[in-house]
Parts: structure tokens; C-alpha cells; sequence
């Protein structure tokens, strides 16, 4: 019969105590990383949730403020209202749309009019994308209204404007995710932490409680080959 060769020969050439610690240490920082994931991803898409329940309800009070200035063509008044997210630092871009997809009113973020008043090309193809779905929703008061995608490092959302159950136009909103990121970040280096400090509260604690474990199985080894050594 064929001998077969252990997985990890490494393994088998470590002491009892070693391996006990190591078993120990090992078990503690899977189950870290298994946890650290799963509350990351949670994190992660509580803050995408966070960021688009705000976008939606910002969405929603611009357009119904923007009504009677698309009834009455006055872009002016619904230029003021865009103002307003001068005060939202995360807040890039903007706009209000007629049903046509012509832009009636937009506010740029301050570095972005610097910059000649453009989006980054990616951005752009997903305002315009989501402008058409929002022009394209059929009017509803029971179902959500509202489309958005989240993109690397922004989220841009899109909802109609309805007026006496007909859609008139659109608002779009695009907001960075730098808020998001940071907090990220930052829950990265606090679980990173957390690891290095439980990986070596195991490693003490292990190399204390292998004793009585260990002790008794190499007290048997040596009793084992005194015995063998006095047959030879």
C-alpha cells in the first residue's frame, strides 16, 4: 500500500505545543476576517442606503418645487432652488429636465465650475442613461419612482417631476461618496486593529491553556519510549 504524504509535512514537524497555539490563533483570526467581511458589507450598504434615501428625498422637493416654474417657464426661480445645495459639500451636480430631456435649470458644485462646468465622462453617460428611465417612468403614487446607480466614488439618481398625473420632466442629482469612503476607510483601520489585538489575546491565552492539554499527552510520549527503549 502506497504511503501517501501528509498535505502539510510542515505541520507534523511542529511540537504539540505549537500547534495547539497555532490551531488556536488561526481559528480566531478566520473567524475575525469571516466577521470583519460580513460587517463590512453591511457598513458598506447601509451607507449606500443612507446616501440614496437622502438623494431621493432631495430629488423629490426640488421637483415638486419645480413645477409651477416648468408650468410657467420661469427657470430663474427654479435656478434658486438648485442654489440651495451650495450648502451640501458632497453635492456635485444638479439639474432640472424638461420632458423633452432639454435642461432647464443646473447647479455645478464650486470645483466643478472651475473646472468648466463638465462631469467626468462616466458620470455623464449615467446621468444621461437615467434621465431617459425617469422621463420613461409612468406616473405612480404606491411604487418607488426614483433610479439611481452607484458608481466608483458617486451616485447619481434620477426621479420625474409629475404634474396633474402627467410627467413634465426630471430632476438629477449626483452626489460623491467621499463621506462614505472616509467612514470606510476608517472601519478598515479600526478592524485591522481589532484583528492584530484578538490575534494576540489568543496567542497568550493559548499559550496558557495548552499546558494541561499538552502536559499529560507528553508525559505518556516519554512514558511510551522509556518503555520501548527498556524492551530494546
Amino acid at each position: 500500500m502506497t504511503n501517501q504524504r501528509p498535505p502539510y509535512p510542515w505541520f507534523g514537524n511542529l511540537s504539540l505545543k505549537t500547534k495547539l497555539i497555532g490551531i488556536a490563533v488561526i481559528t480566531s483570526a478566520i473567524t475575525l476576517v469571516a466577521a470583519t467581511l460580513i460587517l463590512g458589507a453591511y457598513e458598506q450598504q447601509h451607507f449606500n442606503r443612507a446616501i440614496i434615501h437622502h438623494l431621493s428625498r432631495a430629488a423629490r422637493f426640488i421637483g415638486t418645487n419645480s413645477v409651477a416654474s416648468i408650468d410657467f417657464d420661469y427657470p430663474e426661480e427654479a435656478q434658486k432652488d438648485l442654489a440651495g445645495f451650495a450648502s451640501d459639500e458632497h453635492m456635485m451636480y444638479a439639474a432640472i429636465y424638461l420632458s423633452d430631456g432639454e435642461e432647464f435649470a443646473r447647479y455645478f458644485r464650486r470645483d466643478l465650475v472651475e473646472a468648466g462646468s463638465k462631469l467626468p465622462i462616466y458620470i455623464r453617460t449615467n446621468v444621461d442613461e437615467l434621465l431617459k428611465e425617469a422621463l420613461a417612468t409612468p406616473p405612480s403614487s404606491t411604487r418607488q419612482t426614483f433610479h439611481f446607480r452607484l458608481l466608483d466614488h458617486a451616485v447619481v439618481l434620477s426621479e420625474p417631476i409629475i404634474s396633474e398625473n402627467d410627467t413634465v420632466g426630471a430632476a438629477v442629482l449626483v452626489s460623491d461618496t467621499r463621506e462614505k469612503d472616509k467612514q470606510i476607510a476608517q472601519f478598515r483601520r479600526v478592524m485591522v486593529s481589532v484583528m492584530a489585538l484578538s490575534c494576540l489575546f489568543a496567542w497568550l491565552l493559548a499559550t496558557r491553556l495548552q499546558r494541561p492539554v499538552s502536559a499529560p499527552i507528553m508525559q505518556l510520549v516519554r512514558a511510551t519510549r522509556e518503555i520501548s527503549d527498556e524492551k530494546d
